[in-house]
């Protein structure tokens, strides 16, 4: 028996993404351990409602049933400035970074009397280093770079993205 359906034509995974995937096993055997930590936040929630059998999540197959994943902030809460309507989130968030990549100092200090926490304003004003990540990507990859650059601004040592 070879596990295939009649009909069906099995999805090609590149090798890159095939090795990638083998090491999850263990990464996750090594959170189970408590030698590395998980940690999500706000928008990869927001991101996971589109995505077929992420949310609220499968227990069949998924690697990470039981597994505790604690909880960072966002750089910057993109819902306390833009609605969402969960369908089109990554062309919102994409709109959200070209926003953020648009202000300058003096629209930042706008931003003052506005319900920001400390670490938010902290990061407007630590933006820089957000276009210089920015720099690197194509405008379709900019939810990734601000998922990259929420992980070193909570100081995370290592950024893994499924």
């Amino acid at each position: 028996m070879t596990g295939e359906v009649v009909g069906m034509k099995r999805r090609r995974v590149d090798d890159w993404k095939s090795k990638q995937l083998s090491a999850l096993p263990t990464i996750v055997h090594l959170v189970s351990d408590g030698k590395i930590q998980f940690f999500s936040y706000g928008e990869l929630r927001n991101e996971a409602w589109n995505r077929p059998g992420s949310f609220p999540g499968e227990v069949m197959g998924n690697l990470l049933a039981g597994v505790q994943i604690s909880e960072v902030p966002d750089a910057i809460c993109r819902t306390r400035l833009f609605s969402s309507n969960f369908k089109e989130t990554k062309a919102e968030m994409i709109d959200f970074c070209r926003w953020l990549l648009s202000l300058n100092q003096r629209g930042v200090k706008k931003l003052g009397g506005l319900p920001f926490t400390d670490f938010e304003m902290e990061n407007f004003r630590g933006l820089d280093r957000f276009r210089e990540i920015c720099k690197a990507v194509h405008s379709k990859h900019y939810p990734d770079a601000f998922h990259f650059w929420t992980a070193e601004v909570n100081g995370m040592d290592f950024f893994l993205r499924a």
